[in-house]
């Protein structure tokens, strides 16, 4: 950087009100960065994942340890959530994901299971995040969706003979 460029830098930070803005842009994006980088690290780390030693594989079902629970080995469950996150979190709502992500589901212990990995996730996810009202799968499918979607995703489960909560 050239001396002119770091003189200008100077002068301009040198105005109170232009020097406090900086600093409070300058503190937003790196708490914005390390929330990202948290969620970021808490997603790929393979924590959830539903292939671990905790499942059971009989053909394309398989029991939940210390469940006992039935549930469909092929489907997985973290990426699941990621793409109903990704539906959800970022700007607007992504409804056409999130009933193709319902229609995935072939149980109602599948459901089960994903409500569950959801609300793990938004567990793990810091004091800030559990204060969210998507903090559950249910719920965050009520706040994001509107009546006649809502409609919709539940008779997506119906169709399968899950009942859903919402």
């Amino acid at each position: 950087m050239s001396k002119t460029k770091i003189t200008k830098t100077i002068d301009y930070l040198s105005d109170p009100k232009k020097g406090i803005t900086a600093a409070v842009l300058l503190v937003l994006a790196i708490v914005a960065v390390a929330f990202v980088w948290r969620k970021v690290r808490g997603l790929w780390n393979g924590s959830y994942s539903s292939g671990s030693s905790a499942v059971t594989i009989l053909g394309d079902a398989a029991i939940e340890t210390g469940t006992g629970t039935f549930i469909t080995s092929s489907l997985d469950f973290a990426h699941l959530w990621l793409r109903l996150w990704e539906a959800t979190v970022w700007t607007g709502t992504n409804e056409q994901e999130i009933y193709d992500v319902l229609g995935m589901l072939n149980s109602q212990a599948d459901y089960m299971k994903l409500c569950n990995v959801w609300a793990q996730h938004w567990a793990s996810a810091g004091w800030l995040a559990r204060m969210d009202v998507r903090s559950t799968l249910p719920a965050t499918l009520k706040s994001e969706l509107s009546s006649s979607e809502l409609s919709k995703a539940r008779n997506i489960l119906l169709s399968k003979g899950i009942t859903p909560d919402f």
